[in-house]
C-alpha cells in the first residue's frame, strides 16, 4: 500500500482557480466521506487553505487511486479535469512525507514559516480521524509531520520571528497607510485569521474596531474578547462609511461584499480613500470593486507578492530547517519499514524458537541425568544461541531499502520453508 498526494497550491495555480477548488469547512465532511467511498482508497485526509487544496490518501493501487482522486476533485469542485491537470502535482510515499513535513513547518508557504498552517493541518487530520476516514498509515504520517513542524519551529532560529498571513496583511496595510494608530477598522470574519487581525490592530492602537461575521453570535463573542464592537453582516456598508481600513478573512464560498454594496459605501464617504485587505480564499470582496474611485483593494496574491519582495531568507537558517526535515523524513521512513517488517520478523523468530524447543524436548530422555538447574541452564544456552544467530539478520533486514528487505524476506521464507 502507498500513500499518495494529489493537490494544487499557490505556486502551481492562480488565485482564480484556488478559490474554485477550495473545500470549505461546510463541505469538508461530504468531501471526506465521498473520498472514503472511492475505489483504490482505504483512507483520506483533505487539506484546504488559502494557499492549497490537497488530498492525502492511502492507495491500494497507486495509478488507480491517483486517477480516482483527480476525478473526485474535478466532480466535487465542478472544475474540469482538463483545466485541473496542468496545475496539479502528484506525489507518492517518500515524496509525500517530505512535502507534508515542509507544509506543516511553513516551508512551503507564501509567508515562509507561517504558523497558521500547523493548526490548519492538525484540524484537517483530526476531522478525518474523528470521521473514521483517516487510516493508521495516515494517522502515523500526520502525527509525525506535526512533531517535525514543532521541532523545526523550535530549533530553526528563523521560525522565532516569522509572520502569519494575517501579520503580513497588517504590515502591508501599515505600509500603505503610514500607521494604523487611531485608524477606524472593520474586520470581517471571526476565525483564526480574524482573531489574529484584531489582535494586531489592537496592538497597533487602531480605534473603534468593528467585527462582522456571517454568524453574529461569533462576532459578538470575539468582540467581547477584544473590547470591540460587533455588527451584523448587513451593516458592513454603514460601517465602511467612515472607516479607514477593512480586513476580510472568512471561509465563505461566495462573495460577501458585492461591487454594488462597495460602490454605495464609497459614494456615502464621498470617495474618501479606503483600504480593503481581503485575504480570504475564495475572496470575500468582489474583485470588480478595484476600479471604484478611492478604493484600494488588496487580495491574497498582493500579500504574497509583498512578502516575496520584503522577506529576506537566512541561508544558515534555511539549511538548518532543511537538515532537520531530512533527518525526520529518514527517521519516519525507517520507522515505517520496521513496522512493515515487524510481523515477518516476529514470525521468523517464533518458528526458529519453536524448532529449537521441539528439538530440546526430543532430547529430553538423554538429559534425565541432569539436575533441574542444569537442565534449565542448557535450555537457556540453546535459546541464547538462537537469539544471537537471529539478531544480526533481524536488525539488518530493517536497515535496507524496502525492495531489498522484501527480497531478503522472500529468500528467508524459501530457505526456512515458512
Amino acid at each position: 500500500m502507498s500513500v499518495i498526494l494529489i493537490g494544487l497550491n499557490h505556486r502551481t495555480a492562480p488565485l482564480s482557480l484556488l478559490e474554485r477548488t477550495t473545500i470549505s469547512s461546510a463541505h469538508l465532511l461530504k468531501a471526506l466521506h465521498g473520498l472514503s467511498e472511492c475505489e483504490n482508497i482505504s483512507g483520506a485526509v483533505a487539506l484546504s487553505t488559502c494557499h492549497r487544496t490537497e488530498i492525502y490518501a492511502s492507495a491500494t493501487a497507486f495509478h488507480g487511486a491517483a486517477k480516482t482522486v483527480k476525478e473526485f476533485l474535478s466532480d466535487f469542485t465542478f472544475v474540469s479535469e482538463e483545466e485541473l491537470n496542468s496545475h496539479l502535482y502528484s506525489f507518492t510515499d517518500t515524496d509525500v512525507v517530505s512535502h507534508l513535513f515542509c507544509v506543516v513547518a511553513g516551508l512551503d508557504s507564501a509567508v515562509l514559516g507561517e504558523y497558521e498552517i500547523q493548526g490548519q493541518v492538525k484540524r484537517a487530520w483530526k476531522i478525518a480521524e474523528e470521521e473514521k476516514v483517516s487510516d493508521s498509515a495516515l494517522n502515523n504520517l500526520f502525527h509525525r509531520a506535526l512533531e517535525t513542524g514543532k521541532r523545526i519551529r523550535t530549533e530553526a532560529p528563523m521560525m522565532k520571528s516569522t509572520q502569519s498571513v494575517s501579520d503580513a496583511a497588517v504590515s502591508m496595510a501599515v505600509e500603505k497607510l503610514g500607521t494604523l494608530k487611531g485608524a477606524k477598522a472593520v474586520v470581517l470574519g471571526s476565525g483564526e485569521m480574524g482573531q489574529r487581525l484584531t489582535t494586531l490592530l489592537t496592538r497597533a492602537a487602531a480605534k473603534n474596531i468593528s467585527i462582522a461575521n456571517r454568524t453574529y453570535k461569533n462576532a459578538a463573542t470575539m468582540a467581547k474578547q477584544h473590547g470591540c464592537e460587533a455588527i451584523h453582516l448587513d451593516e458592513i456598508g454603514k460601517a465602511l462609511a467612515d472607516a479607514d481600513v477593512l480586513f476580510s478573512s472568512t471561509g465563505a464560498t461566495t462573495l460577501l461584499v458585492e461591487r454594488d454594496e462597495m460602490e454605495r459605501a464609497m459614494i456615502a464617504r464621498n470617495h474618501k480613500p479606503l483600504l480593503a485587505v481581503d485575504i480570504a480564499v475564495p475572496r470575500d470582496i468582489d474583485p470588480l470593486s478595484r476600479d471604484l474611485e478611492g478604493l484600494t483593494l488588496i487580495d491574497i496574491d498582493d500579500v504574497r507578492r509583498y512578502v516575496s519582495d520584503t522577506h529576506v531568507d537566512s541561508e544558515e537558517d534555511m539549511d538548518r530547517a532543511q537538515e532537520i526535515l531530512n533527518q525526520e523524513v529518514t527517521r519516519y521512513e525507517e520507522n515505517v519499514q520496521t513496522t512493515k517488517l515487524a510481523p515477518f520478523i516476529s514470525e521468523f523468530r517464533r518458528q526458529i524458537c519453536e524448532i529449537s524447543q521441539d528439538e530440546f524436548e526430543r532430547y529430553g530422555g538423554r538429559l534425565k541425568s541432569l539436575e533441574p538447574a542444569e537442565r534449565e541452564t542448557v535450555e537457556e544456552l540453546v535459546h541464547s544461541i538462537i537469539n544471537k544467530v537471529l539478531h544480526n539478520p533481524s536488525v539488518a533486514i530493517q536497515k535496507v531499502d524496502e525492495k531489498t528487505a522484501n527480497e531478503l524476506a522472500q529468500a528467508l521464507k524459501e530457505l526456512f520453508k515458512f
